[in-house]
């Protein structure tokens, strides 16, 4: 009997320290939030939010901002956005221009979850879950204390909200709030995260990865639940027929009922960036990366390309970070190293899979914009991408990109 209360100990402490680092900044914060099956924003591990829309892989993503930690959705134009540096901002489209228009909400942030644009569950890093109101522009605004010793929030109402203890103990809380703990019934244990619905439903994550769609009545844990899918890193739910689900292997899918026979119906909405690594985003000067023969790469790999030797050449390096799956790659990020004075640039796509526009273009002072509308573009096997910098008076750069089913396109210098 000693021996097994000293494990269910030992499970407290492990599950306590596991809320702390999250807290701290782990991975696993919020990686997408989404509010319809139309709409979601997308948080890549580099950093980077995007306002993703359907049909997914097919339109463009919206950059929002840079140096992101976490969000959570208002609608597709209002986000509670949370920074590195654990500044929390309520930020306003149009977005395409990081940082959009912002107004600060708090500091010391470890994860937020929105209710609307005026009330938003804020919990701090050491630990205490707040519930605070605008006027928003003074850290902290207009606040009532909901819970201490808190791992994650999922929001319903100004009333309720789904509440993660550190020792992975999930509960539904509700008002009046300010003398913590409230009034609370016990949803289910060993949780890593959760995202609410309403107050009879919440999609729930274990720490073992299974995901589940938990229904009340709560009270005795785990309650009535039906399995959605397995090997899950966050979730993010829209109603209790459909929930954005991300996959450890850094896919992001919209998975849709009925449950129960993982995984169910699902669309591809967008696959992650891993974090940097010492050579980062490699330039196009770079050794060529290994070989692969997996047709499913969600890495992103980079592509490089030499540039020209001739002293008359435009000599011009670019990034290029690709992944696949496939029929389909996808280019999740372009960057222009330094270039000439007047130089242009041409993109041109040619085959069946070409996203719009087939042709653009952009000079010097426009390469930003040109680099956003191309940072996210899905391509088909058989697709070819010309890509042409020319200054008056000089041999122009051309590169050819061919794609190919489930392998690294195929890059050369023309």
């Amino acid at each position: 009997m000693r021996g097994a209360k000293e494990i269910r100990l030992l499970s407290a402490l492990l599950l306590a320290v596991a809320g702390f680092l999250m807290m701290l900044g782990a991975p696993s914060a919020a990686v997408a939030a989404g509010g319809s099956t139309s709409w979601t924003y997308v948080l890549n591990r580099d950093g980077v939010l995007w306002l993703d829309s359907a049909p997914f892989g097919k339109v463009p993503p919206v950059e929002v901002d840079a140096n992101v930690a976490a969000v959570s959705a208002v609608d597709s134009s209002h986000a509670y956005v949370l920074g590195t540096d654990g500044v929390l901002w309520f930020e306003t489209a149009p977005f395409g221009h990081a940082p959009p228009a912002r107004v600060e909400v708090d500091a010391n942030v470890a994860a937020v979850s929105a209710v609307d644009s005026s009330h938003v569950y804020v919990l701090g890093r050491d630990g205490v879950l707040w519930l605070e109101s605008a006027p928003f522009g003074h850290a902290p605004p207009a606040r009532s204390e909901v819970d201490a010793n808190v791992a994650g929030v999922s929001a319903v109402d100004t009333s309720h909200v789904y509440v993660l203890g550190r020792d992975g103990v999930l509960w539904l809380e509700h008002a009046p709030f300010g003398s913590p703990p409230p009034g609370r019934s016990e949803v289910d244990a060993n949780v890593a995260a959760v995202s609410a619905v309403d107050t009879m439903h919440a999609y729930v994550l274990g720490t073992n990865g299974l995901l589940w769609l938990e229904n009340a009545p709560f009270g005795t844990a785990p309650p009535a639940r039906s399995e959605v899918d397995a090997n899950v890193a966050a979730v993010s739910a829209v109603d209790t027929m459909h929930a954005y689900v991300l996959g450890t292997s850094g896919l992001l899918w919209l998975e849709s009922a009925p449950f129960g026979s993982p995984p169910p119906s699902r669309v591809e909405v967008a696959s992650t960036l891993a974090p940097p690594s010492p050579s980062g985003t490699t330039t196009a000067q770079a050794a060529p990366p290994a070989a692969t023969s997996s047709p499913v790469q969600t890495t992103p790999v980079v592509v490089p390309v030499p540039t020209p030797h001739g002293h008359r050449h435009v000599k011009v390096q670019i990034r290029l970070s690709w992944t696949w799956n496939h029929r389909y790659t996808r280019l999740h990020r372009i960057r222009f190293g330094h270039l000439p004075k007047r130089a242009t640039i041409g993109v041109k796509c040619l085959g069946r899979g070409c996203p719009g526009p087939l042709a653009m273009s952009a000079r010097t002072g426009t390469v930003k914009g040109l680099e956003r509308t191309l940072d996210g573009e899905r391509y088909r096997a058989g697709d070819r991408l010309l890509i042409t910098i020319s200054v008056r008076g000089r041999v122009a750069e051309r590169v050819r990109v061919v794609f190919r089913y489930g392998a690294i396109p195929r890059t050369r210098l023309l």
